[in-house]
């Protein structure tokens, strides 16, 4: 068995051991097919707190090689969230797409923890396009992850108006300890993507 050594630390050994076991597991599965392994947010700028969850984009070298492949590694994906101690998100991209222009945070604020480093040949998205995207990405986690019927109206109304925080905690967060708890974290997510839209 190939030992999985990181190219850099979260600061966890908890969180180090987990991405390990996740590298170990793609390496098996697509064998010599997986350009680089990312972390994104917290975990990469040093930020995380106990909360936190884990943004990890694994890149595939040239193309997918089909449905099936792609398919294969959103389950797997999938998989891997499901056994994770903390809330893992993994982003599956390809070197096509990559070649297409990247985000900043991938860009700018991402670490690579295993594999090769091709950040520096990346193209930045242009503000425009940047721009645009996060406006889209905005409206569509603003309707999708908060249940809006369509077509959307303006005034928006709260998701649950009688609710503590009006409906604006539905989304479940896993805690270290393993309990479930209600948490904003879809409202901070969606302020932050408008935010980042109007500042573009």
């Amino acid at each position: 068995m190939t030992e999985i050594i990181l190219s850099a630390s979260t600061g966890s050994v908890t969180i180090d051991d987990m991405l390990r076991g996740v590298v170990g597991i793609f390496e098996m599965v697509f064998a010599k097919r997986i350009r680089s392994y990312y972390v994104e947010g917290s975990y990469a700028d040093g930020t995380a707190v106990t909360a936190s969850d884990l943004d990890l984009t694994v890149v595939f070298k040239d193309r997918f090689r089909d449905d099936i492949e792609r398919d294969t590694a959103v389950q797997l994906a999938g998989y891997c969230a499901g056994l994770s101690g903390v809330e893992l998100d993994i982003e599956l991209a390809d070197d096509g797409q990559l070649a297409e222009g990247v985000y900043p945070s991938l860009k700018m604020g991402s670490r690579c923890m295993y594999g090769e480093d091709r950040r520096d040949q990346l193209r930045l998205l242009s503000l425009d396009e940047w721009t645009r995207e996060r406006m889209h990405a905005a409206y569509w986690l603003l309707v999708t992850v908060f249940h809006r019927p369509r077509p959307v109206t303006y005034p928006l109304t709260y998701p649950d108006p009688v609710g503590r925080f009006y409906g604006y905690d539905h989304r479940m967060m896993r805690l270290a300890t393993g309990a479930a708890v209600n948490s904003t974290r879809d409202l901070i997510r969606v302020t932050g993507w408008i935010a980042t839209a109007l500042l573009a």
